[in-house]
């Protein structure tokens, strides 16, 4: 799978980092086009259930996030005049 803005270095150290936490498993499937596989453990279905959580808690709180956003922005435009 291609993930665009994303270079294969960074992927590979972040999963790495995934799999050093156990929230991924890698699997080297040998053959004459060698290929790795990822997928969730247990500990990383369990994260995934928190990120929906906070994923739906953002959705329903994007309006006033946009307005924090916008205020925040406002007054950094203020104080670089």
């Amino acid at each position: 799978m291609m993930i665009g803005g994303v270079s294969q270095k960074m992927l590979t150290q972040t999963l790495r980092l995934l799999e050093e936490d156990g929230l991924v498993a890698r699997t080297i499937i040998a053959g004459p086009r060698r290929r790795v596989d990822y997928e969730l453990t247990p500990l990383g279905v369990s994260f995934g259930e928190l990120h929906a959580v906070i994923y739906r808690w953002a959705v329903r709180h994007e309006p006033e996030l946009a307005r924090a956003r916008a205020a925040y922005a406002a007054g950094a435009r203020k104080e670089a005049k």
